[in-house]
């Protein structure tokens, strides 16, 4: 890494990107095809036998039914960005693995509810045109964004100050709370940070915490080969885990580390990458199951599949069953807008929907945007509008990050994976810290262009 100015984030120099091959994109179509058979196997074999109460129904389809849902699942990816040239395709990604494919099959297979033929081919159409949207926005070149930066020296001040704040905020309000549970425990846990943070800064300050401040710290460490920076960052959010017991966390001790292998070795195949990697982990499940292992099946099952693929689709078709025959929010239920229109229910999304469908006034159920903000707000072609503002943001994103290293960026965005896929895109902008990432983006140093680039 050089470094003509002490402190700062090395970018390497513009070079011309060479078009994406016919062998490139039949890759990553061959990817995502592996991937969507992958999940399809683990849903028959290992998820519906455990958690068919859920809503993880079963449907006697056709062959060529079952056929045509794997075309539309892989049918997006004629459009998908293969290499990794900006942050946000990170995201994208997320979003088309972790949320796109399995709401495809959801739709179709869920019992609770149990679509409509046709209602389902509806949701399963326009879900496949947001996916179209988001691939195409890349056709656009990002921006960079104007501004004063501020000294390497200064950033790095208020990065210091700014995580001992919130760390500060944090320790004093949740005192000695702190637990490291077992999964089976998290529910408890949970309940005890509520209260503890409930109508106070600490959500947000946990939020920022995990989301922005330790991924940078692990982003800058990765970059700058700090073993220090990256232990403290991933110490970071093991303390944080044990405040709010909140997987998507402890995921990310494995998912930080992953991504700065994956963009320093898999940059030109990321896409490939992330599709066949997330398919052999899905596979596991089944594949043990059917060796004759079913507590290791089990386990791969909840963890993997259920928790971080199955539920995500299912939350679509329950919005999207819940909202079509209940008032619409037009948008409502984002606050700011909520002082607009009217919101038409006693109790907020989640717990709204949640509460429809399992009956338990506790049950919250958390969804992508397409669901919240898109099927609660306006139905079908809500999802459409949602996925242009998530569009929007992704060249945002990639606009205040144009002249950074690869590699802190995509690191530094590592908890959006775990968001965009089963939380709304307001609520990523703010809690989610995504707004906050924006103007550090915006505000960190670049390195001194050569004067022949002047």
């Amino acid at each position: 890494m050089t470094a003509a100015t002490a402190g700062e984030i090395d970018a390497t120099a513009p070079v011309a990107v060479p078009l994406v091959t016919s062998r490139g994109r039949l890759a990553v179509l061959t990817g995502v095809f592996t991937y969507a058979v992958s999940f399809f196997a683990a849903y028959q074999i290992s998820i519906v036998p455990r958690y068919e109460y859920f809503g993880m129904g079963r449907r006697d389809l056709p062959s060529w039914v079952i056929a045509l849902l794997i075309v539309v699942s892989v049918a997006p990816a004629a459009l998908a960005p293969v290499r990794l040239v900006r942050p946000s395709q990170l995201l994208y990604w997320a979003m088309y693995l972790l949320l796109y494919v399995p709401s495809i099959f959801l739709a179709f297979y869920s019992n609770l509810p149990r679509l409509e033929i046709g209602d389902a081919v509806a949701l399963d159409a326009v879900l496949c045109a947001a996916m179209m949207m988001l691939g195409l926005g890349y056709r656009i070149d990002p921006r960079r964004i104007l501004v004063r930066r501020v000294a390497p020296s200064l950033m790095y001040l208020l990065l210091a100050s700014g995580a001992v704040g919130l760390y500060a905020l944090m320790l004093a309000q949740f005192r000695g709370q702190f637990r490291w549970v077992g999964f089976t425990d998290v529910s408890g846990q949970r309940e005890v940070f509520l209260a503890s943070v409930t109508g106070t800064f600490g959500a947000y300050a946990f939020a920022w915490i995990v989301a922005v401040v330790n991924p940078v710290l692990v982003a800058l460490g990765g970059v700058r080969r700090s073993a220090t920076l990256v232990v403290a960052g991933l110490a970071g959010q093991v303390l944080m885990y044990g405040a709010a017991a909140a997987k998507g966390v402890l995921l990310t001790l494995v998912v930080l580390p992953v991504l700065i292998l994956l963009v320093n070795r898999f940059q030109r195949k990321f896409g490939l990458t992330m599709a066949v990697g997330i398919a052999l982990l899905v596979a596991l499940a089944p594949a043990a199951d059917l060796a004759g292992f079913p507590l290791i099946g089990a386990g791969l099952t909840f963890v993997v599949v259920f928790r971080t693929l199955a539920i995500p689709g299912l939350a679509t078709t329950q919005y999207a069953g819940f909202f079509a025959d209940h008032p619409h929010t037009l948008g409502s239920h984002v606050t700011g807008l909520s002082s607009l229109v009217d919101y038409p229910y006693h109790t907020t999304l989640d717990y709204l929907v949640g509460q429809f469908y399992y009956g338990q006034v506790n049950m919250g159920l958390n969804a992508s945007t397409w669901a919240s903000d898109g099927l609660a707000a306006f139905g079908l072609p809500g999802v459409l509008l949602a996925t242009f503002l998530c569009a929007s943001l992704f060249w945002l994103i990639d606009s205040a990050a144009d002249g950074l290293d690869i590699q802190f960026t995509v690191v530094a965005l590592a908890y959006g994976i775990v968001n965009f896929s089963n939380v709304p895109l307001f609520t990523n902008l703010v809690t989610g810290g995504i707004a906050l990432m924006v103007l550090v983006f915006t505000l960190w140093p670049r390195p001194t262009p050569p004067l022949e680039a002047v």
